[in-house]
């Protein structure tokens, strides 16, 4: 079979070459020889976002907008 782009490895500049080619009408194939998405997509940047997100959440719910509605204590089940 014949492509016009391959794709080394999986991450997320891969996936985002791989939709752009794609969306030009490009046939594509991607080349992982380990865990697709890499390590930013499995254990780096997007878990890392997830984690600070939830401290966002956590943060805004503990800043007392409402003197009258104190906020519920909770706390992460870190080894969960």
């Amino acid at each position: 079979m014949r492509y016009d782009l391959a794709i080394i490895g999986s991450g997320g500049a891969a996936f985002a070459a791989a939709i752009t080619a794609r969306d030009a009408g490009a046939s594509v194939v991607m080349i992982e020889r380990g865990t697709t998405g890499g390590t930013c997509v499995n254990t780096g940047c997007v878990p890392s976002k997830a984690l600070l997100a939830a401290a966002a959440a956590r943060h805004d719910a503990l800043g007392q907008r409402f003197p009258a509605l104190p906020p519920a204590p909770a706390r992460p089940a870190w080894p969960r």
